[in-house]
């Protein structure tokens, strides 16, 4: 029933050499994790750079578009200032002509009104 010593010893080796092989497959398994990880990291932290990078990119569109935007409406504030400001200087200088004048000017301007009058019915005819 009990065991030689040396069946003892020949069971210890292969026990030996099975934990050995064991031990080097579980070190490869931690080795080929380990990569897995390290690369898993280094693919996170490049999406997480470009996403960073989107981010900003697209703020800095927004804001671009937003200016974009301040600027036409500037530009179209100043344009009807502009032409408030040549209507306010033309009547002012008409009211300082003499009254031929003035009167020359107003049928200039209804003679001009009906030409173009007469250029849009014509143009809608055409049509």
């Amino acid at each position: 029933m009990r065991e030689s010593l040396r069946q003892r010893q020949e069971r210890m080796v292969f026990s030996a050499t099975e934990r050995k092989k064991r031990r080097s497959a579980l070190l490869a398994e931690k080795r080929k994790a380990k990569s897995i990880k390290k690369v898993f990291r280094k693919n996170q932290d490049q999406y997480l750079r470009r996403k960073a990078v989107k981010k900003a990119l697209v703020k800095g569109e927004a804001e671009a578009y937003r200016a974009s935007i301040k600027a036409f409406d500037d530009l179209c504030r100043e344009l009807r200032d502009t032409a408030a400001r040549l209507k306010g200087a033309r009547t002012s200088y008409e009211n300082s002509l003499p009254s031929v004048i003035k009167l020359q000017l107003e049928y200039a301007r209804g003679w001009r009104e009906g030409q173009e009058q007469l250029r849009r019915s014509t143009n809608g005819t055409n049509q």
